[in-house]
């Protein structure tokens, strides 16, 4: 089966991991560091690691080196399974965020958010209904 995997790079990966864990209920399926493939003197950095958010993957690594240390011109979109899961993640991660719209009823959705976390990376995430 293909798949499209979003991969992420963030400042202090290994946080952001535990801020989408605790939002998302999300499991930390792998991960690999960047001293495993390059000479680095910070053994913490993360080159790529995988986390399941309701049964999807989603990659995350330290934004070592990229090529653009400033983008905010994706948003993740997760369509979650109920409205508790919009308010738990909502609650979440607004912290230290910019929200652009709190929850509220969408067209598409009884309830749905949209806002920038605390490391840079845009998230719309909605009930399906």
């Amino acid at each position: 089966m293909q798949s499209i995997i979003p991969f992420i790079f963030v400042d202090k990966a290994s946080e952001a991991i535990k801020l989408y864990e605790k939002a998302f209920h999300a499991t930390l399926y792998d991960i690999s560091y960047l001293h495993e493939y390059e000479e680095v003197e910070d053994t913490s950095l993360i080159a790529q690691s995988t986390l399941i958010i309701y049964g999807n993957h989603l990659f995350i690594g330290d934004a070592f080196q990229q090529p653009d240390p400033i983008s905010d011109r994706s948003t993740i979109v997760i369509q979650v399974p109920s409205i508790d899961d919009v308010t738990h993640s909502f609650n979440i991660l607004k912290e230290q965020g910019q929200v652009y719209y709190a929850p509220v009823e969408l067209p598409w959705s009884k309830l749905g958010y949209s806002l920038k976390d605390a490391f840079g990376v845009v998230w719309m995430i909605y009930v399906v209904s």
